[in-house]
């Protein structure tokens, strides 16, 4: 904890806060083709635009939820025919 307060007061650690909307572009940056994919394997990619999949993990940054609780608008299972 001592630690962590000496980096924080370290001039050589400036520690940037990000806002979340650049959280969110910053996480999904990395996950987007894995996402499109997925969404495309599910046919789901046509109800879900990349703003709109950004504006939700921008919400669950926001109210500090978990990956889960992205996940789970994705994991929902669709119709059965």
């Amino acid at each position: 904890r001592l630690q962590e307060d000496e980096a924080a007061a370290s001039p050589k650690h400036p520690r940037e806060v990000m806002d979340p909307r650049e959280a969110a572009q910053a996480i999904f940056a990395p996950m987007a083709r894995a996402m499109q994919k997925y969404l495309r394997t599910t046919r789901q990619q046509p109800y879900h635009s990349m703003e709109s999949i950004i504006s939700h993990l921008q919400f669950c940054i926001t109210h500090n939820m978990t990956p889960k609780a992205f996940l789970e608008r994705y994991l929902t299972p669709g119709p059965t025919l």
